[in-house]
């Protein structure tokens, strides 16, 4: 699981997120996993654009029990298959 990452601005815009979500989704595929899930808000518009571009799609219900579902309304899952 990741939580909160966030980048001072000074280091924004050079794809270190990118960089570690990718590991984080080769990880999983190599774990046996077929796809990872997240639930965010609103507010954080730039993270949700950037999940996109990684190839999540939006979903109309959270999954499962997280414990997070209360405050993200926005959920989303990309296949690592």
């Amino acid at each position: 699981e990741i939580q909160k990452m966030y980048f001072l601005p000074a280091v924004r815009g050079y794809g270190f997120a990118k960089q570690i979500l990718e590991h984080a989704f080769d990880f999983a595929q190599q774990a046996g996993f077929q796809s990872c899930y997240l639930e965010t808000t609103a507010s954080l518009w730039q993270a949700v654009k950037l999940y996109e571009k990684l190839g999540f799609v939006h979903l109309s219900a959270p999954q499962g029990q997280t414990g997070h579902s209360h405050a993200c309304e926005i959920w989303m899952e990309k296949s690592v298959k």
